[in-house]
């Protein structure tokens, strides 16, 4: 964790980038420069399944669901490295464990999005072993305030799942919310009971309390106070939680500290371009993850921060605009994760859940047909920008635009890839707005460069594009129909001639491209 650059860390660098009259001017540094990102771990893009969704996505013993395996499958293949998948939320935050229970899980309110009252049965654990590839962190239930029935629930987990595949134990699901049921609830208080509680789970366990074991907090976005990330001044900070709160004293146990984040609250004033596809937007919501960032190195707990549930909007009441589940929203997935990744986060676990449109996938359930949604394409975007190399650091170029941002990937010392992100949106239609404009780059390569291999992340449709078969990443489509196998449908990578140490790139409304040097 950088603790001396945590200044410069928090400043957006601009490398060269200036505007010419028919061009924008990008000079990435050759060699990665100062302030660039820690190394980023290469279980980065991670996974979050809604837990009475999980029973959908990972299938049964006998009948795992392929395409869930093929979809990890292709994003991990990018990073040579096992997935963390995080299975919990409020739905087993606030559910119960029934060790008599023959069923997996019973669902008492089926048709809610986040159901309360699920009840949890041992044979649950035995679905993890559907994706054998992955590590977990598991959510223990906590709202409740039955320590026992919590125990008797990570005991089962343990043993079914196995010690070595579990990531991290997470207690409780954003405990910043219960305050909302009119309980007389602070930061101090969830700290005493936090270590109480993960000191139990570790005996239980014969865990020993200083073996990093947990993923700790699980804080809320916060959205839902001001409509942007991190609420108002009288919500909780990660900071005040370590001071104030005591939490500081458990930093041994901890391998990681989680915070939620979700972009917007929609409601019917939203707008995609505005509130999703907008880089200024994205600074402006992840400030309360810098400050808690400074907060923890100020202090010296060198425990990393994930973001540990991620989705672009919560309660989508727009009218008449699709901000869920287009590529536009993916688009906006881009940038956070490449921008967090330059602020020292250490991983994200996107959302899904059968009834989120913002999933990375629906699978097939009831009379419900499953699909790959556009989120998935960001989920490997990602993945293929972190690649295999295992020292991997990223630097932030700013351009000055709030609809164009560019990140540069180094392995190493060396430059290895710049992705640049067009985030101004075009809807796929001619009769209601212009022919779709790109940005033309003028981008100086390091010096021996005689030739950039481009891949893009597009679609005919534009921002608007919904269905899987509409986009593109590098000519290559993931689809339910194909069980979630990649398959080449259009042109790949384009390979471009450097003339005098630059390259000429365009890149269209609602798209990204990345550049392998």
């Amino acid at each position: 964790m950088r603790l001396l650059l945590i200044a410069p860390l928090f400043s957006a660098v601009s490398y060269g980038a200036q505007a010419t009259n028919s061009s924008i001017s990008i000079c990435p540094p050759a060699t990665k420069p100062a302030n660039a990102s820690d190394a980023i771990p290469a279980t980065f893009p991670g996974y979050a399944f809604e837990e009475s969704s999980f029973v959908y996505y990972a299938g049964n013993k006998t009948n795992s669901n392929r395409i869930s395996q093929n979809l990890i499958r292709a994003v991990s293949q990018k990073t040579k490295t096992r997935p963390v998948i995080r299975v919990g939320g409020t739905s087993l935050d606030r559910a119960t464990y029934d060790p008599n229970l023959s069923d997996p899980i019973y669902n008492p309110d089926p048709n809610s999005g986040i159901p309360t009252h699920l009840k949890i049965g041992p044979s649950f654990f035995d679905l993890f072993a559907n994706f054998p590839e992955a590590k977990y962190v598991i959510d223990i239930p906590m709202y409740h305030d039955n320590l026992s029935n919590s125990i008797l629930f990570a005991a089962s987990a343990n043993k079914r799942i196995g010690a070595s595949n579990i990531y991290a134990w997470e207690i409780g699901n954003e405990p910043d919310n219960y305050g909302n049921t009119g309980a007389d609830w602070n930061e101090k208080q969830f700290s005493e009971k936090w270590g109480n509680w993960s000191k139990a789970i570790s005996k239980a366990l014969n865990a020993s309390l200083d073996s990093q074991t947990y993923q700790a907090v699980a804080l809320s976005s916060q959205t839902g106070v001001t409509g942007t990330p991190g609420g108002d001044a009288d919500s909780w900070k990660i900071g005040e939680i370590f001071k104030q709160g005591g939490m500081e004293q458990y930093k041994e146990r901890m391998k990681t500290v989680s915070m939620h984040y979700y972009q917007i609250k929609a409601n019917e004033t939203s707008d995609l371009q505005a509130d999703l596809m907008n880089h200024d937007e994205v600074i402006k919501g992840t400030a309360f993850i810098k400050t808690a960032l400074q907060n923890l190195a100020t202090i010296g707990v060198d425990v990393p921060i994930v973001l540990g549930e991620v989705g672009n909007t919560l309660c989508n009441g727009s009218s008449g605009v699709n901000l869920e589940g287009v590529l536009g929203s993916a688009l906006w997935q881009v940038d956070l994760s490449l921008y967090t990744m330059f602020l020292g986060v250490h991983g994200i676990s996107m959302q899904s859940g059968t009834k989120f449109p913002f999933a990375l996938w629906h699978p097939q359930y009831s009379n419900t047909a499953g699909a790959v949604l556009p989120a998935f394409y960001a989920q490997i975007f990602a993945a293929e920008f972190i690649g295999s190399h295992g020292n991997v650091t990223v630097a932030n170029i700013d351009l000055g635009q709030p609809h164009l941002s560019a990140y540069a990937a180094y392995e190493g010392a060396n430059l290895a890839r710049l992705a640049i992100i067009n985030l101004e949106l075009w809807d796929g239609r001619h009769e209601s707005q212009e022919k779709r404009h790109s940005k033309q780059m003028l981008l100086h390569v390091p010096a021996g460069t005689d030739s950039v291999t481009v891949k893009r992340l597009t679609s005919p449709a534009g921002g608007m594009a919904r269905s899987s078969n509409q986009i593109t990443w590098g000519g290559m489509q993931w689809t339910y129909e194909n069980e979630g196998r990649g398959e080449n449908v259009s042109t790949g990578a384009e390979r471009l001639t450097v003339k005098d140490g630059t390259v000429h790139i365009a890149v269209n409304a609602s798209e990204a491209a990345m550049v392998f040097f």
